[in-house]
């Protein structure tokens, strides 16, 4: 955690937040819904070129939104909010406070950690994927012909 704190940037933080409060306004979709609703109660603490940190009141609700991002990920919602696919953590309030604090006395030191560096894995579909959608249409549509553009 204290590593994503120093690869996180005020500017970077700045900018989402912005949108990040005011994300029930912006994101209409209801392909968000479920993302809104979980975000709902949270706090953007941090951000990263490719990642986000939000605080949380409850350890169950940070459980809950690492769980999400874990299973299904915020990638494509975030893409749309903030314009760049960014991963999500987050952090019960106590937590967050006392990394925060470890952060102070170690900068102070001049100790800190490298940044963590957060890959982005975004799922594409492959050819397996597109050849079962071709044989989906075609028990659906028998006489339909498919073309390649």
């Amino acid at each position: 955690m204290l590593g994503l704190l120093v690869g996180a940037t005020k500017s970077e933080r700045q900018k989402d937040a912005m949108k990040f409060n005011i994300q029930d306004q912006l994101m209409t979709d209801l392909r968000w819904i479920r993302s809104i609703s979980l975000l709902k109660n949270s706090q953007l603490v941090a951000s990263g070129p490719n990642y986000v940190l939000v605080e949380t009141q409850h350890p169950l609700e940070a459980d809950e939104l690492n769980e999400m991002e874990f299973n299904i990920g915020f990638l494509d919602y975030f893409e749309g909010l903030l314009g760049t696919p960014k991963k999500l953590f987050a952090v019960p309030k106590a937590q967050y406070e006392r990394v925060v604090r470890q952060f102070r006395e170690r900068m102070a030191s001049h100790d800190l950690p490298e940044p963590v560096v957060v890959e982005l894995k975004k799922e594409q579909k492959t050819e397996n994927t597109k050849k079962n959608e071709e044989d989906l249409m075609t028990k659906v549509f028998p006489t339909i012909q498919i073309f390649e553009d």
